[in-house]
């Protein structure tokens, strides 16, 4: 059975990505289309480290992108409109992530306030300004993520037809939630056959400071004046619950044959298959280590703890696989994610898969209350 790549990166022979426009093109880079302040500095970064900086081009913006040639690269990004993405990338090969917009609006006004040399923002580091008057002179804040996927620029006004276009790129083309950043990993990992590196949260906002852009009062004006990026957003959590579960679907309805699981399981300070202890008011499960089905490792990985079935980011760069195995290609075998906890789960099931080798392993790990 051929396999497919994109930058020179492994597509899986059966693949359970749900986004419905056509198949990445492998003659054309990896497009991710940042919108400020949803935690795309983390996978920009990630990304840049998997490619490779000769074969990246970060920043889009800061280029006249009319000289570019997007062949030249294997993977591009920037905070660039939705038909600029197109244009260097193609639908079929453009990612992007949603946020909440009060969230994400309260750090794009931080992050104006400190870094932005712009007139029109000059506003945000004044004292003692009434939030209606920080919201009228700066339009950033005001539904960024419609504007942005709809080719509207940010400092002018949206409307519902701006609306309609930014819900139609996302309903055709690949996306991720910030609130669930992991699964949202996972699944742009299935269309575009990545290996990613090991990976934490970076560039964030600092947890103090800014008290005024954090008050409540400003706070609910944001939610005020970002009806339309609420809409998006409300509109992008189901549909992502929907192509979270059409993936996982797609996966457990796969023909393969049984196999083996090793590997190394963690979960805080506890370590093993032997047995995960939890505190009685637990609802969730914090999971990493490394898996080997057959030997190899998995290209997909599933679990679950009596509430429901998720994914967890598999195919992650995990240098304790590879030297406790002293095999090199096990590199990749590391995994890791969060799975809700039911009150009364007496245990943990783990699915990973391995469609090349058109095999699956599964292993329960009792749960002790405590």
């Amino acid at each position: 059975m051929s396999v497919n790549t994109v930058g020179g990166l492994e597509l899986l022979p059966s693949s359970a990505d749900p986004v419905p426009l056509r198949a990445p093109d492998p003659e054309r880079p990896l497009f991710f289309l940042h919108i400020p302040r949803t935690g795309g500095f983390t996978l920009k970064t990630m990304l840049e480290q998997f490619y490779g900086s000769r074969h990246s081009l970060l920043d889009l913006h800061k280029y006249d992108n009319t000289v570019i040639d997007p062949t030249d690269f294997e993977f591009i990004e920037g905070h660039v409109s939705f038909r600029k993405g197109r244009k260097m990338g193609g639908a079929p090969n453009l990612f992007t992530i949603v946020r909440d917009p009060v969230s994400r609006s309260v750090s794009v006004a931080r992050h104006l306030r400190h870094r932005s040399t712009r007139e029109r923002h000059d506003i945000l580091k004044a004292t003692n300004v009434k939030p209606e008057t920080i919201l009228d002179e700066v339009p950033d804040l005001a539904n960024g993520q419609v504007k942005q996927l709809s080719d509207r620029l940010p400092s002018k006004d949206a409307g519902p037809e701006n609306l309609d276009k930014a819900m139609a790129v996302l309903d055709w083309c690949s996306f991720g939630l910030t609130e669930d950043y992991h699964t949202s990993v996972t699944l742009m990992s299935e269309r575009f056959g990545l290996r990613l590196p090991r990976f934490g949260v970076s560039n964030a906002s600092a947890e103090h400071g800014d008290d005024d852009l954090r008050s409540p009062e400003f706070r609910a004006l944001l939610h005020e004046r970002n009806d339309l990026d609420r809409k998006l957003v409300d509109h992008s959590r189901a549909l992502f619950a929907q192509r979270v579960t059409q993936y996982m679907d797609t996966l457990r309805a796969m023909s393969l044959d049984t196999a083996g699981v090793t590997g190394r399981l963690m979960s805080g300070r506890y370590r093993g298959w032997e047995e995960l202890n939890r505190k009685t008011t637990d609802t969730e499960v914090n999971l990493r280590g490394w898996l080997l089905v057959n030997g190899r490792p998995p290209d997909a990985v599933l679990a679950e703890a009596g509430a429901g079935w998720v994914p967890l980011l598999s195919r992650q760069v995990s240098s304790d696989a590879s030297w406790s195995t002293r095999t090199a290609v096990n590199l990749y075998a590391g995994m890791q994610g969060t799975v809700p906890l039911a009150p009364d789960a007496k245990e943990l099931t783990v699915e990973a898969y391995d469609r090349i080798a058109g095999v699956k392993a599964t292993k329960t790990v009792p749960i002790r209350r405590r």
